[in-house]
């Protein structure tokens, strides 16, 4: 599944990058992989893990998992499924360490990005097959993403996005 191969990376010059995508986040497509890189400014020891998750689903979809987390890497994760589909929500505060997250083994820097706009930010969606990324950073530096594998659509993933709230 697509949320559960997320991969802590400690040091962000293991991959080549694109332009920076938002203001402390990079965010790019690169070897099979979602790739998120903290810029390095923020110093997360003592900054809780931010509590946002979306308050919109499409019917039939069920919470599976919900995680907190803490410390140098401050992140909430949320799972949802239905049937055969999954979706993830994860919201993680401004620090500098990178993750990835597998998306499919055709995902790489060539994979096109459609720009768009959630809750007033930039945005950026990406799709490989059935899976499907959308990233947005906020004004604080959170860094939002919602992950599917399945049927749901670009304009589904915005208007969940659009119902993310903090709790």
């Amino acid at each position: 599944m697509l949320a559960a191969c997320s991969v802590l990376v400690l040091c962000t010059s293991v991959f080549a990058a694109e332009a920076k995508t938002f203001a402390h986040w990079n965010v790019y497509m690169g070897n099979a992989s979602l790739v998120c890189a903290g810029s390095g400014t923020a110093d997360p020891i003592n900054t809780p893990a931010p509590v946002y998750r979306p308050g919109w689903l499409p019917e039939g979809w069920t919470l599976d998992s919900a995680s907190i987390m803490g410390r140098a890497r401050p992140v909430t994760d949320w799972t949802y499924s239905n049937g055969e589909e999954s979706l993830s929500f994860r919201c993680c505060a401004p620090f500098s360490y990178s993750f990835a997250v597998w998306m499919d083994e055709d995902a790489g820097v060539k994979t096109l990005k459609k720009t768009t706009k959630i809750q007033g930010y930039p945005a950026i969606f990406w799709q490989v097959k059935q899976e499907s990324a959308l990233a947005w950073e906020d004004s604080q530096g959170r860094l939002f993403l919602l992950l599917h594998t399945g049927s749901l659509t670009q304009a589904d993933l915005e208007k969940i996005a659009g119902s993310v709230a903090e709790l």
